[in-house]
């Protein structure tokens, strides 16, 4: 078994925010994602080597909470659309997370001092990239990005998942092509098992080491 979870679409190796082009764009739709609206998503850190302390890297994964199976990987993917976030899109690994800890393991343990300072340097990028590739969604993505930095006093952290970085099996140029592969392509977590998918998944998935 292997839980599926989607990550916004990143073209700078997820390291820092790359913009809203090849991401979704269906503001007006009825399931309206994150990354339409604001242009990014808080995944777009999730390898950026600034936000390691003392030996693990903190990342976010929407959707991801205490009830999840610490013991089950994590198969990571995303949505690439064409480049205006129009029609129909690619389905592409990011990686395999095999072993990972969720922050109500760990909060105690990352210094409030360390997450304001990454706080701020996100901030930085975020507001220098959208003010000039999309000026537009800057206000809202700013409020966003600081609705996430003020938790627990807001529900959404900055960072809610930590691993060691050889945990994460990194992989992003792998297309997957099954239409089944995530539930209406949304950013909630699933349980899957290999088993369920068609032989030409089956196999992708086969050798990313899951099972």
């Amino acid at each position: 078994m292997f839980y599926l979870a989607r990550l916004t679409n990143n073209n700078r190796g997820y390291k820092e925010p790359s913009g809203p082009n090849y991401k979704s764009d269906n503001a007006t739709s009825s399931r309206t994602a994150f990354e339409a609206t604001y242009g990014f998503g808080i995944e777009e850190w999730f390898r950026n080597e600034r936000h390691s302390y003392e030996g693990y890297q903190y990342a976010y994964i929407e959707g991801l909470g205490p009830e999840q199976n610490l013991e089950i990987p994590i198969l990571l993917y995303t949505l690439r659309f064409a480049e205006n976030g129009k029609g129909s899109a690619k389905k592409l690994v990011v990686g395999v997370l095999r072993e990972w800890q969720h922050i109500s393991q760990w909060e105690a343990e990352l210094p409030a001092e360390v997450v304001a300072e990454w706080y701020e340097q996100m901030k930085s990028e975020l507001g220098d990239l959208l003010e000039s590739v999309a000026p537009d969604k800057r206000p809202l993505a700013m409020k966003q990005l600081l609705y996430h930095s003020q938790y627990p006093n807001k529900p959404k952290p900055l960072f809610n998942v930590r691993f060691k970085p050889e945990q994460l099996d990194y992989r992003v140029s792998k297309i997957i092509d099954a239409s089944s592969f995530g539930k209406n392509n949304s950013f909630a977590i699933e349980l899957k098992t290999v088993e369920s998918y068609d032989a030409k998944t089956q196999k992708i998935l086969t050798d990313l080491g899951l099972e």
